[in-house]
């Protein structure tokens, strides 16, 4: 009699039932880690921007402004949020040099200021502080953007409440 190579439905069960389990405890440390990658593509773009209008604003000589878009993405509007969107413009002309779109995923973000102006010398006109929340935030899902006086540009991770 020939022996057939294979599985036996007993085995195949068996490594059916690992596979579910592993499934269950992967799944939600993969979704963290999605969420993660999220928040932190939306905080190096609005990073990356300021630092673009900062070294801009140098290479120029002129002073660029930093602010929440329309929803047009046309202007400043200090009615709108950051998550709608942010340009920067020349302060002299209104030039607008770039514009980025709304932010995406469902992130949310709470700033202390609309605007901000980075002079010819790289300083800024004042301080800024966004902070960026991920949907159903878990451990340490937001990130917060502070501008200083001297134009420096820092993000830091925070916990979720």
């Amino acid at each position: 009699m020939k022996k057939l190579n294979g599985f036996t439905l007993m085995e195949l069960m068996i490594v059916l039932a690992l596979v579910g389990i592993l499934a269950t405890i992967a799944v939600p440390s993969f979704k963290s880690m999605i969420q993660n990658n999220r928040i932190q593509t939306q905080s190096n773009d609005v990073f990356t921007a300021l630092n673009y209008a900062r070294s801009e604003a140098v290479r120029r000589k002129v002073d660029l402004i930093v602010c929440s878009a329309k929803d047009d993405q046309s202007d400043c509007d200090a009615a709108e949020s950051w998550a709608n969107g942010w340009l920067i413009k020349r302060s002299d002309n209104n030039e607008l040099l770039k514009v980025w779109p709304a932010m995406k995923n469902g992130m949310t973000v709470t700033d202390d200021a609309k605007t901000i102006t980075f002079t010819s010398t790289g300083r800024s006109s004042g301080t800024l502080a966004l902070t960026l929340t991920a949907p159903n935030c878990t451990g340490d899902q937001i990130r917060v953007i502070s501008v200083n006086a001297t134009g420096r540009t820092s993000v830091a991770k925070s916990s979720c409440p």
